[in-house]
């Protein structure tokens, strides 16, 4: 994105040090403004989009719906090196000679693969690996277990000790370990728990030849990145970090901590995320935890972190992600100790903290990584981590970003006496047939699963509202409506793809302001006047929602009395005048990747009418059991005496106060008919 002239004087510490914040924090926000380099001109936003208000309050959060561009060395490595590859400005061997993320790096340092691949895995039973097995604490294999599976081992290695001592795949280990002609047999998947048959895997493993090599990287440059739209909203974090560093120290590096915790394998994701924020000239930490490594710290059993992630991250996937700190073991030596001494290092690294960012994936996985389980029952509480983070945060000091699961993830806390819940999963379509089902703690989201939401919240670092991601993109208008009707809250917030929700803490007068940036919009539910029509056991059905959609450019406050007010852009044109009982319609409104709501209200405004009439159907890929006895909706807008529609530049539509009511129907004749009326 940037030219190395904009990098070598914007975020030379000298310079930064001479500048005053505002000036920085313009010149990173409108680059068009600050640079004559043309590759910076080429991919810079428009200088209209992000001028920032002296009269809010700093940014602390920046929401990000997903589907953010990147420059990324994954792929075919003879077309990356010499090429511009796609959303790169250059191709890799000019990058990493010119972005500062990269140097020191070589070509062969770095990942030019289409994906990652894993070797196969061989187990070996031996006398020490045996030891390895009876050193094993109680928590992770009870004593009962432990005996027998040495027993049968000691057994295999007398009957067959040619297999048990060359190296056999896991599944011949499990034949062997339940093979009758060697008892007692065991069945493995039957008689040990998962966590006991990750270390079982963990203590026989044989360790990788290559294991001393160094590990290819994956590289991700936003210095080359041409997108923009994902270059602004990277920018609009970077600038609202280094606010934060310079209120410690002028010309500071921001400090910025990266949590991939939210992917079956975080492992994986830490190199993109490293890079990227990286390239911007930021000091980056990559924090470690997740699912797993908080077990861990939590028993204090920090050398055995390589079990609890086996085990944690195998639960629920297809894929298997044993032996992780073997493929990665500069990541598991830094999981270890930030694990010891009650993870003293990790907690002190979290208060030198400017920003931090939740990467995508599951944002219960996200949330699994910062609660703390007291038991095996569904009690549970902050950890030390997430309550140094909430401290941070409330006294100013943190900014907090994320996108896809860490868009899902930053809602929770309490808006007027309500817990705000954290959406898990769900389509719109069966969520306004089945409704949501209340998880007590983190759980994987199976994708035809009936919609899922936890009620006491994710991270609570955003309380006006559920937030939720991929929003137009997946066709979650309804689910989000859902949602909020469901749990009583008054606002919720749907950012698309490659758009960031930027949101100011609390202005002097009290209110918080909250922008849009990127490619697409937000859309804000307000429920405060809505009337829920549905009762125990009925199809759903609410009238009087208000919606709003706003674009790059729009802007809305919440204020200190809890009231939201939209502002859309002076600049952007009034749509056609409403054409009183003109009623248009859509089908699979809520078809995911259909943009068919979007588009519906786009025509509204097109042609003026003043009502318009989405109705939900079945997806091809849905399983047709799915509709048995279960309705389909209509989804009816309208214009009010208030409603704002206005096209930008672009093209594309933003709005304020439009009506929106969900019911189910029987015949869709006679419901436009009514609406005609």
């Amino acid at each position: 994105m940037f030219g190395s002239h904009f990098l070598s004087k914007y975020l030379n510490p000298q310079f930064l040090r001479s500048s005053a914040i505002a000036g920085f924090t313009l010149c990173v926000l409108s680059l068009s403004a600050c640079s004559t380099n043309q590759e910076s001109k080429q991919a810079a936003p428009s200088s209209n989009q992000n001028v920032t208000q002296t009269n809010y309050g700093d940014v602390s959060n920046v929401i990000i719906g997903g589907g953010m561009r990147s420059c990324s060395s994954m792929g075919s490595k003879e077309f990356m090196l010499d090429a511009n590859s796609r959303y790169c400005l250059q191709g890799w061997t000019k990058i990493l000679q010119e972005d500062i993320a990269f140097a020191g790096l070589k070509a062969s340092d770095i990942s030019f693969e289409p994906a990652i691949t894993h070797p196969a895995f061989s187990y070996r039973i031996d006398a020490s690996n045996i030891e390895r097995i009876r050193a094993l604490p109680e928590l992770l294999m009870a004593k009962q277990i432990k005996d027998k599976v040495i027993a049968k081992l000691n057994q295999i290695r007398e009957t067959k000790p040619e297999a048990a001592l060359s190296g056999i795949s896991w599944k011949a280990l499990l034949d062997l370990m339940g093979s009758q002609d060697i008892s007692p047999a065991i069945q493995l998947k039957k008689e040990l728990p998962t966590l006991a048959q990750s270390a079982l895997r963990h203590s026989l493993v044989v360790p990788l030849e290559t294991a001393t090599q160094q590990r290819l990287l994956q590289a991700r440059s936003v210095k080359f990145l041409s997108d923009r739209n994902s270059a602004s909203i990277y920018q609009n974090f970077l600038a609202a970090t280094q606010r934060k560093a310079d209120q410690k120290q002028a010309g500071s590096k921001p400090r910025i901590g990266i949590v991939t915790a939210s992917a079956e394998n975080p492992f994986n994701d830490r190199d993109i995320f490293y890079y990227a924020f990286k390239s911007l000239g930021a000091d980056v930490v990559w924090l470690p935890i997740e699912g797993g490594l908080r077990q861990a710290i939590d028993q204090q059993l920090c050398e055995f972190a390589p079990i609890f992630y086996a085990d944690y991250a195998n639960r629920g996937s297809l894929r298997d992600y044993s032996h992780m700190d073997l493929l990665y073991p500069d990541l598991a030596a830094q999981q270890i100790a930030f694990c010891k001494n009650n993870a003293s290092a990790l907690n002190q690294e979290l208060m030198k903290l400017d920003g931090i960012f939740f990467a995508g994936g599951n944002q219960t996985r996200h949330l699994e990584s910062f609660i703390t389980k007291q038991s095996t029952n569904s009690l549970q509480s902050s950890s030390e981590q997430l309550r140094l983070l909430q401290k941070q945060y409330a006294e100013g000091h943190l900014v907090v970003a994320g996108s896809s699961a860490g868009d899902a993830v930053q809602s929770g806390g309490q808006w007027r006496g309500r817990s705000v819940p954290m959406i898990g999963g769900g389509d719109s379509v069966r969520v306004l047939r089945h409704g949501y089902r209340q998880i007590d703690g983190p759980e994987p989201e199976e994708p035809s699963a009936k919609g899922s939401f936890a009620k006491n919240g994710g991270l609570g670092f955003f309380r006006f509202g559920v937030l939720d991601s991929h929003f137009s993109q997946r066709a979650r208008e309804a689910r989000l409506v859902r949602l909020v009707a469901d749990s009583g809250i008054d606002y919720g917030f749907g950012v698309d793809e490659n758009t960031a929700l930027v949101v100011h803490a609390s202005a002097a007068d009290g209110s918080h302001h909250m922008r849009v940036v990127g490619a697409g919009g937000v859309f804000i539910v307000d429920a405060r006047q809505a009337k829920l029509r549905s009762e125990k056991l009925a199809a759903f059905k609410i009238e009087n929602i208000m919606i709003h959609y706003l674009n790059q450019g729009d802007s809305l406050t919440v204020t200190q009395a809890g009231d939201l007010q939209v502002q859309l852009a002076n600049d952007s044109k009034r749509s056609s005048q409403p054409v009183m009982n003109k009623a248009i319609t859509a089908e699979g409104v809520q078809d995911s990747g259909s943009m068919r709501f979007v588009k519906l209200i786009q025509k509204m405004g097109e042609e003026g009418a003043d009502k318009a009439i989405g109705f939900t159907g079945l997806e091809q890929n849905q399983k047709a059991s799915d509709a048995s006895n279960a309705p389909d909706f209509a989804l009816t807008l309208r214009r009010t005496q208030d409603s704002e529609l206005r096209f930008n530049a672009q093209g594309n539509l933003s709005y304020a106060r439009l009506k929106l009511d969900i019911a189910p129907y029987s015949s869709k004749g006679a419901m436009i008919e009514n609406n005609l009326r």
